[in-house]
């Protein structure tokens, strides 16, 4: 099972403020559910909180800290490793990680591959994501989208993979 990390990122690093996105770009909407489809999903409870619902058609996984924690329609693991484990249980070829900031750090590395939405515009915020090491990861594409009357920013569609076989941070 590949590891994938997806997020949209500002040029700044800001990936959102107050829980919740800052933009909006529905073609990058269109492309999220796209890929993750009938695939599992691995977000922290206040991502899912954000969200309102398990996203329908993913298997969905919760990361929380508390044990009493409980919703509809997704599991609820204590930790990435456990998300990752869960994961694997599921008959999908990946497990993406969609947030937040902390997630995402905590998973960067032990991440297959990272699909990243560089929106160009700088945006005030309180949710940073990680910077990622070129040292570790090679860009394979990327795919530029100008601003129109639905996408008030541009932005592009990068993808990475890891240079290399790494157990860097791996604890599984």
């Amino acid at each position: 099972m590949k590891r994938i990390l997806i997020a949209a990122v500002a040029e700044n690093g800001i990936i959102g403020d107050k829980n919740r996105l800052i933009w909006h770009l529905p073609d990058d909407l269109k492309r999220f559910k796209k890929l993750t489809f009938s695939q599992a999903v691995i977000m922290g409870r206040k991502t899912f909180e954000s969200l309102g619902k398990a996203l329908a058609g993913r298997e969905n996984i919760i990361i929380s800290k508390n044990p009493e924690y409980s919703t509809e329609n997704a599991r609820i693991v204590s930790s990435l490793q456990k998300a990752f484990e869960k994961a694997l249980s599921f008959d999908v070829e990946k497990a993406f990680i969609i947030g937040g900031a902390q997630i995402y750090a905590l998973s960067l590395n032990l991440c297959d591959e990272l699909n990243i939405t560089r929106v160009h515009a700088d945006f005030v915020g309180d949710a940073l994501f990680p910077e990622i090491n070129e040292r570790y990861w090679e860009k394979i594409s990327e795919e530029y989208h100008p601003c129109n009357k639905q996408h008030p920013q541009a932005f592009s569609y990068i993808n990475y993979r890891k240079k290399f076989n790494t157990s860097i941070n791996r604890q599984w």
